[in-house]
């Protein structure tokens, strides 16, 4: 039996894959996936003038508008969002695995909403919550529309079954990340 072709729609899809659409996905994901490594060393390696693992454990656990409030084991969810940040952003720049890289960095966003709920979308510079409502919804596109034919996914057989239909493993990642946010804001916070 042959591999699945690309450009054919699975049984969730409707569309053909064009050029447009993967050039569109991979501009998407590159820049993505720069953010969220920049995002990860900047927690793991204090890079770019980050706060650094501890630094960001402080941050997790300090109260009120300082801090995220989190209790408990503030170094192990430092190493944990840094790890998911470098991570799901390599994923995602590679296009590997890329339902599970955009699931990763999801769950980063959705427990960063949360976080932040409340605080308007566009006033008040510094404590609004318009690019992470970017990031989120440039990771939902992702998700659910897959990596496009320039990614290290087209080139492999499993790849090729993330992208042949991508809705449905964005239906999964989705709610991966959902409830991995869920658990670590309920255990934690």
């Amino acid at each position: 039996m042959s591999e699945p072709s690309l450009t054919e729609p699975g049984p969730l899809s409707t569309a053909k894959s064009t050029l447009g659409t993967d050039l569109g996905l991979l501009i998407l994901r590159v820049v993505l996936g720069v953010i969220f490594i920049g995002k990860g060393a900047e927690k793991l390696f204090g890079a770019f003038g980050g706060p650094g693992l501890e630094g960001f454990a402080r941050q997790l656990d300090a109260p009120g508008d300082s801090g995220w409030g989190f209790h408990g084991p503030t170094m192990l969810l430092s190493w944990v969002s840094g790890l998911t940040e470098f991570g799901g952003g390599v994923l995602i720049l590679l296009g590997l695995f890329t339902p599970l890289g955009a699931a990763a960095l999801l769950g980063m966003a959705i427990n960063l909403l949360v976080l932040k709920w409340g605080a308007p979308l566009l006033p008040n510079p510094g404590r609004n919550i318009a690019v992470d409502v970017m990031q989120a919804s440039m990771i939902l596109a992702v998700l659910f529309a897959g990596s496009g034919r320039f990614a290290v996914d087209s080139t492999f057989g499993l790849g090729r079954r993330l992208q042949r239909d991508p809705v449905r493993y964005g239906l999964a990642g989705f709610a991966l990340a959902v409830v991995v946010a869920t658990g670590v804001l309920v255990i934690f916070r």
